[in-house]
């Protein structure tokens, strides 16, 4: 499973990002380059593609994030979680996302399945949500099958703290937001079923 880079090196060069790099992944590698070099990246990874007559990228996507939520206190938390819980619920069944979500008063985990577009549009909208803040993408990549079919946005409930912490400090390593993004996946399904 190819983890989106996040962070990209300010001194690398345009044949640095993976072809086949989502619109969203181009954003992140233009916002951390500055204007120039997002023109760069964007014409490189376009006539790359072109180039190589790829193959439309699969319909169906996963995307993980964490993100640390701004509650006050519990109570705040829980109005947070419940209106989330409604908007999600009802905007994700109208756009064919499934997903599902861990909470705490003091983190977020959630993995989001469906189209590119509509999981790239709804993820900008989460990175502006006042609830959260260091909204981090951990993984956005193609998908065999949905992991939360039947579920346009299941609470899965507490996010185990052990969890969210290594996901943070895990950010910028491959390899460990790999380990991170199989034990959130093994987690959220265990509390699926």
């Amino acid at each position: 499973m190819p983890i989106v880079e996040t962070s990209p090196d300010p001194a690398g060069t345009a044949e640095d990002v993976p072809l086949g790099a989502s619109l969203l992944g181009m954003a992140d590698v233009a916002s951390a380059w500055g204007r120039s070099r997002a023109a760069l990246v964007l014409r490189a990874a376009g006539e790359a593609m072109l180039s190589e007559r790829r193959q439309p990228m699969p319909t169906l996507h996963r995307l993980a994030y964490v993100s640390r939520a701004t509650a006050a206190s519990r109570a705040e938390a829980e109005d947070h979680l419940a209106d989330i819980l409604a908007v999600a619920r009802r905007h994700n069944e109208e756009v064919g996302l499934t997903g599902a979500l861990l909470h705490s008063r003091r983190w977020f985990a959630q993995v989001l399945e469906g189209e590119p577009g509509a999981l790239e549009v709804l993820y900008a909208r989460i990175a502006r949500d006042p609830r959260h803040r260091d909204v981090t993408l951990l993984a956005l990549h193609p998908a065999a099958r949905r992991a939360f079919p039947g579920w346009s946005m299941l609470h899965a409930g507490q996010a185990p703290e052990r969890l969210m912490r290594r996901a943070m400090a895990a950010l910028g390593d491959k390899a460990a937001c790999s380990a991170v993004l199989r034990d959130l996946m093994a987690t959220l399904r265990l509390r699926a079923a």
